[in-house]
């Protein structure tokens, strides 16, 4: 069975962002190539709410001190490119359309915070950053069920709730709790924090019966559309128990593979994400006319992003965590020489 190992990257966890990027992208570019292609946020919900809750999980000390240290690391995982995207989308929109520039700009106090995107469509770089503002109100909310119940009981309310209130919030309305009511993410989120409480997975010998069968069912979704709210919440949860399916296998098998040499890919998936609706925005202006040319300069400045912003900022969070939220060892006393 595999292991998590604290600061190990998997290449299997890899080639999973891999297979949720590249279809988003398509879909966002070509629709009609991949008209669900979207529903890879489902796969990212599944595999981030699997992670996060392991890590926590897992972790060896865990109080107030451990949480803070948690959700701060996150936020520099996440904040530092995110920042320099979002002004990225403010300068090219002031130079080139001013309707999009000043709606971006009333909706700065919430992009900036974290709390909300454009009331209206202001294109593709701040449309799509809703599925930030969901994961990282999960990262936020999690730590704090678990200091309120502990780890394993506070997980699990969290997860049913936000679960139940995805299945029923489309019939009956219901209090959410963040950005995680958004089109019902906050129930695959729960799906991976789910499986992260589960000790058994499958048994070896079942792992490619049920990996092909997953595979399948994602296959599915991607060219299945949207057409209604309903059914693109109904996407999502299926992508993200599917999603939980793959990733069950690799903990049954950590031979398995999905996309081989994808893992790269699986690497930058982030900054590739943040960065191919601003591309789409301005197409022209990045020679990205046609999907080819479009994953093309998307994979070039989210290389650059990883390198240049996302990398060092990780770097910086863990660092700053180290010397912020952990707490001093005190000084051994020196023993008494014997009499």
């Amino acid at each position: 069975m595999a292991t998590l190992a604290r600061g190990e990257r998997l290449s299997f966890l890899d080639q999973m962002r891999a297979l949720a990027i590249i279809p988003v992208m398509i879909c966002h570019s070509h629709s009609s190539w991949l008209p669900g292609g979207g529903v890879g946020v489902g796969i990212f919900f599944a595999l981030s709410g699997f992670l996060i809750s392991k890590i926590l999980l897992d972790a060896e000390d865990f109080g107030p001190r451990a949480a803070a240290r948690f959700v701060f690391r996150r936020f520099m995982r996440i904040y530092p490119a995110y920042l320099v995207a979002m002004f990225s989308a403010l300068m090219l929109a002031l130079k080139f359309d001013q309707e999009r520039a000043q709606t971006i700009w009333q909706a700065m106090p919430d992009l900036l915070l974290m709390v909300d995107v454009p009331s209206h469509w202001a294109g593709y770089a701040t449309g799509v950053i809703w599925t930030l503002l969901v994961e990282f109100s999960f990262y936020a909310t999690v730590p704090i069920a678990m200091l309120l119940f502990g780890r394993r009981e506070g997980l699990l309310i969290l997860c049913i709730y936000l679960l139940t209130h995805a299945v029923l919030d489309p019939f009956v309305t219901m209090r959410g709790i963040g950005n995680m009511g958004r089109f019902g993410a906050g129930g695959a989120l729960a799906l991976g924090g789910i499986l992260a409480l589960i000790p058994q997975h499958l048994p070896t010998r079942h792992t490619k019966a049920v990996l092909l069968a997953c595979l399948l069912g994602i296959a599915v979704l991607f060219w299945l559309p949207p057409s209604t709210h309903l059914i693109w919440r109904a996407e999502i949860l299926a992508a993200s128990l599917l999603s939980c399916g793959l990733i069950a296998c690799f903990l049954a098998d950590p031979n398995v593979k999905i996309l081989r040499g994808a893992e790269a890919i699986g690497l930058i998936s982030y900054s590739l994400y943040l960065w191919h609706g601003l591309i789409l925005d301005y197409r022209g202006m990045f020679y990205a006319q046609t999907t080819v040319g479009f994953v093309f300069v998307t994979m070039i400045i989210g290389a650059a992003s990883y390198l240049l912003i996302e990398r060092p900022g990780i770097r910086a969070g863990s660092l700053i965590s180290k010397r912020i939220f952990t707490m001093p060892r005190r000084p051994r006393r020196a023993s008494k020489a014997p009499i």
